[in-house]
């Protein structure tokens, strides 16, 4: 028996969605990448794509959730252009398809695409999120090292994306060694955070190097909801009394328990009015020294059953705050409430 291909391209628009909707979550995806006419039917489609999260590394990831079911692309180069991204201009990408379900736990890889060399990996994030709908929540990871990333395309390609992540494993590789840090790095992760700082809304930094024309102090001033700071090669008092943010999270042994208690002295007289949770975690061991921390706070012990320590302190404005521990964590945590 002959093989006769299904003219489905051939087929009235109308019918054609009808059968979009019988077809897999990729194969869906695939048809939205073959021109803009076609991304604009899938877009009507409505795909109930509840989060995007966009890895870009030297093998970059894109992984949509629907519902239960998670479609994770994989992206790698051919030969021919090196095997691995240098920039989101880069043509060529070869697309490697698979699927998880989270109800039954069942993986298995279902395509491999290979691209046209008409849109670049930027393009196709770009088509892909065009095709999401207002509800969805966009997450862009990206990490540094041996790729050169530019303020502009990334606010072009990322536009819906307001949930970022910056890390910088490159240097953590070669055991934090400063002089290995290069120009063309510091230069990415500076151009990947202010890319994002005029609408990000959760931040989260790890080990990247700044410097004083982008300072933890000019990230930490923008109205964030969320910022988390892992590893900073610096980070001080200073630093922390500019943040204007909801909500803070930061695993670094920079910061001292005198620096803490100064803080939520401080923060008594007025400081940091925006902050609602601050988690504070110590690489190494730490015995919280709870005089120390709380001179002069006038705090009062919460009573309760043995376990973790937990203190209330009340600012200028009679709002108050706990001040508390985790018993086993090398973890300091500061709740603010009315």
């Amino acid at each position: 028996m002959t093989d006769i291909r299904f003219p489905f391209l051939c087929l009235p628009n109308d019918l054609r969605s009808e059968v979009l909707k019988t077809m897999d979550f990729h194969e869906i995806i695939f048809y939205s990448w073959i021109s803009k006419k076609t991304c604009s039917m899938v877009k009507a489609l409505c795909l109930p794509i509840s989060s995007v999260q966009v890895t870009i590394d030297k093998h970059p990831q894109i992984v949509l959730k629907f519902g239960s079911i998670t479609v994770n692309f994989e992206l790698t180069m051919p030969i021919k252009h090196g095997r691995h991204l240098t920039t989101l201009d880069d043509f060529g990408v070869r697309f490697h398809v698979s699927m998880e379900n989270d109800r039954n736990r069942r993986f298995r890889y279902v395509a491999f695409f290979e691209s046209n060399e008409e849109l670049s990996i930027g393009e196709y994030i770009q088509r892909l999120c065009s095709i999401s709908h207002n509800e969805t929540s966009y997450v862009a990871v990206f990490n540094i090292g041996e790729i050169e990333l530019e303020v502009e395309s990334l606010r072009d390609i990322f536009s819906e994306f307001r949930n970022i992540a910056v890390n910088y494993y490159h240097v953590r590789r070669r055991r934090d060694r400063e002089d290995e840090l290069n120009e063309q790095d510091i230069l990415s992760v500076q151009n990947a955070v202010k890319a994002f700082l005029p609408n990000v809304r959760q931040l989260k930094l790890d080990n990247v190097p700044l410097e004083e024309n982008l300072s933890l102090q000019h990230i930490g001033m923008t109205n964030l909801e969320e910022l988390k700071i892992l590893n900073p090669r610096t980070l001080k008092l200073d630093d922390l009394l500019t943040f204007n943010v909801e909500n803070c999270g930061i695993v670094s042994d920079e910061i001292t328990l005198r620096d803490l208690n100064r803080f939520f002295k401080l923060w008594m007289k007025g400081s940091n009015p925006r902050l609602k949770n601050m988690s504070i975690w110590w690489k190494t061991a730490i015995i919280i020294d709870w005089n120390v921390l709380l001179k002069g706070l006038k705090a009062k012990e919460e009573e309760g059953e043995e376990g973790p320590k937990k203190f209330i302190i009340r600012n200028s404005h009679r709002v108050c705050a706990e001040i508390g521990n985790d018993i086993g964590e090398n973890k300091l945590v500061f709740s603010v409430f009315e």
